[in-house]
């Protein structure tokens, strides 16, 4: 009898879960309870200030030989992190930890009381196991306690498969996808998603040895996206009829039947991430038709007529400002504040920044989608890179030119703004004014979508910016997302009178203020300060 993944029993108890959600096969660094040696939990005291009342459930060793002596300390009541050393109660954990740099850098937690910068760890596999365990920890707050193992991401048995085999060497998944790489793949990949779709991402195989996203394969709540064959597809789980994992001599694949037709997918990926993607697809296979896809939300309730309640129920993975967000628009229309046709159109381009900071942009017809208005977004092309080289208009929007060495004369002003600190990060100095034989020149097209606006970057030829240049066009499009965020909230918070300019003139203070008058609390802190990667932009 079919038995739905997603119904497995609760876990009363944080030790078991911890190591049945965020345990991996292979990471010698992380130990659960009662597994930690007395060596390292006594190395653990050289950064962990442990009260005796309190007892280890999780340590994330960072150290060479196992000392114990640095990494992530999780007990019953707290996080105790090293360098910089610092103790999170567990109930402030409430997100997952975001990677805005990738996983070779450090990461951020966003909490109530700010934003706490995470230690880094010495390889990319340790950073995703700091990631996997932050946002288990994450799912047992917000469950209070109460947390099905069989759960995932995304909502219903689908997701369920993903969070037991899409993991491993090679696979990045969720929450760990908020790096320049998946901000690329989207422009590269075939019919990637589309504006405020359910469809729901679940992983993403990076095919590059440079890990910049260029060729990958992403895997959804329905298809494949892969452009590592030629041409690019994109196969649909339902048109699957079977599936085996061959090792090969080289690298490993995945020999699919797809409508009566042998497709052969090869990755790049570790052979042991490979029997895990076979693996989901097998067990995908095995499902009713009605499952293979992400639960739908549940349809909003009379007290919600703007949909910002059952849109924020929905959020699997809620990035902080995406909830508050969603908080504010319910908060201000309920208090009269915003009208509801105001509130509904808030909602979609919150949903649409959800897409944005978590999948990169969302995309149709060939363009990205931005939830800012065309003239909010032309005024973050300038204010990010400064004045165009040229500009013209064109049906339907505007053309603008960028030399991004030069810009105009505006290289400073581009090396100050976040875009500039975003792009020294991937980049590396002397991507402004660093002379060199590449133009670095940037083509912005923008027009007016149904509930947002329509970008795109390409270069002098047209291609789009993601192939030639993926580590700038990564650059650019995760700050726009960052900058996406600050925007919707002062349109939130101000309206749609003022002007893109007036609008961010609003002092910092005013922004909490008015946060604290609707949501009883004031921190506007994780929209506009950059806590740990460049210092306060507002």
């Amino acid at each position: 009898m079919y038995r739905d993944p997603s119904y497995a029993p609760p876990v009363d108890t944080l030790a078991p879960f911890l190591r049945l959600a965020a345990g991996s096969v292979g990471i010698t660094e992380l130990r659960f309870a009662p597994d930690i040696s007395p060596k390292q939990l006594g190395g653990s005291l050289s950064f962990a200030q442990v009260a005796p009342h309190e007892h280890p459930v999780a340590l994330l060793d960072s150290t060479v030989m196992q000392s114990g002596k640095a990494g992530a300390l999780v007990t019953n009541l707290a996080l105790h992190l090293d360098s910089p050393r610092q103790r999170i109660p567990l109930e402030l954990i409430q997100w997952e930890p975001t990677f805005p740099r990738g996983l070779s850098e450090p990461g951020v937690l966003h909490t109530p009381q700010g934003s706490a910068m995470l230690p880094r760890m010495p390889t990319r596999e340790t950073s995703a196991a700091l990631a996997r365990l932050l946002s288990a920890v994450a799912w047992w707050v917000r469950s209070g306690g109460r947390f099905a193992v069989g759960s995932g991401a995304v909502p219903g048995p689908v997701g369920a498969l993903a969070a037991q085999w899409l993991r491993g060497d090679g696979i990045t998944a969720a929450p760990m996808m908020t790096t320049a790489a998946l901000h690329v793949a989207g422009p590269c990949l075939p019919d990637w998603l589309a504006p405020d779709t359910d469809e729901e991402l679940l992983a993403l195989v990076d095919e590059t040895i440079r890990r910049d996203g260029t060729r990958a394969i992403a895997f959804t709540d329905r298809r494949i996206l892969t452009n590592g064959s030629s041409p690019p597809l994109q196969i649909p789980y339902g048109a699957i009829q079977s599936v085996e994992v061959f090792k090969g001599m080289i690298t490993p694949s995945l020999k699919l039947v797809v409508g009566g037709q042998r497709v052969e997918l090869s990755t790049v990926a570790s052979h042991e991430a490979a029997q895990g993607m076979g693996a989901f697809l097998h067990n995908l296979l095995q499902l009713p038709p009605e499952y293979r896809r992400a639960m739908p939300p549940a349809p909003p309730g009379a007290d919600d007529p703007t949909g910002a309640l059952a849109s924020l129920r929905a959020l699997a993975w809620p990035d902080p400002r995406v909830s508050t967000l969603f908080e504010l628009v319910h908060a201000a229309h309920a208090r009269g504040d915003v009208p509801p046709e105001a509130a509904r159109d808030l909602v979609v381009r919150t949903r649409l920044l959800q897409q944005a900071v978590r999948h990169g942009h969302a995309r149709h017809a060939g363009a990205s989608v931005s939830p800012l208005s065309v003239y909010d977004l032309e005024f973050l092309l300038w204010q990010c890179l400064g004045q165009p080289v040229r500009q013209q208009v064109i049906p339907g929007g505007k053309a603008l030119e960028y030399d991004l060495r030069t810009g105009g004369g505006s290289g400073r002003m581009i090396a100050s703004s976040v875009v500039g600190l975003a792009m020294l990060a991937v980049v590396g100095f002397g991507w402004v004014g660093g002379g060199g034989s590449r133009s670095q020149q940037v083509f912005a097209r923008i027009a007016e979508a149904p509930c947002g606006a329509y970008f795109t970057l390409t270069d002098a030829s047209g291609r789009s910016l993601a192939e030639p240049e993926p580590k700038i066009y990564g650059a650019l499009s995760a700050a726009f997302a960052d900058a996406a965020a600050e925007t919707l909230l002062r349109r939130a918070l101000f309206g749609w009178n003022l002007s893109p300019g007036e609008l961010h003139a609003q002092p910092v203070a005013a922004l909490d203020q008015r946060i604290g008058a609707l949501l009883g609390r004031a921190d506007a802190g994780v929209f506009v300060r950059r806590d740990g990667l460049g210092g306060a932009t507002g």
